[in-house]
């Protein structure tokens, strides 16, 4: 099942399974995954999947998501390894067949 890998000073705090569900992803505790950093709007990003079990990312807060290196402009299908940025967090995107995530693995980015 994909998942979702959450980071926060590069330690690994929070998996979440992707389903049918939608993943509302901000500050509100109306959100499936609340994220406390001042920097994530009430209602940040949301994650949904289409009828052929893609997951697409959609950037709802006027502070901004990045997904890679790139401002998240449009809904935009996501790939196993994509990494989303919201204020402090990392988010990565694994599919069903991705290898765990470990504790080393480089979370920066370089710049292009």
């Amino acid at each position: 099942m994909p998942r979702l890998d959450f980071f926060i000073e590069f330690k690994l705090f929070l998996r979440v399974s992707l389903g049918e569900e939608t993943v509302n992803i901000g500050r509100s505790g109306d959100c499936e995954v609340q994220l406390t950093d001042k920097k994530v709007s009430r209602s940040h990003a949301v994650i949904t999947v289409d009828d052929a079990g893609e997951y697409w990312i959609e950037n709802r807060s006027s502070n901004g998501t990045r997904l890679n290196a790139a401002m998240l402009e449009e809904k935009t299908q996501l790939s196993s390894g994509d990494r989303v940025y919201i204020g402090d967090y990392v988010m990565i995107y694994h599919t069903e067949d991705a290898p765990p995530i470990s504790q080393e693995q480089d979370l920066t980015i370089s710049p292009d």
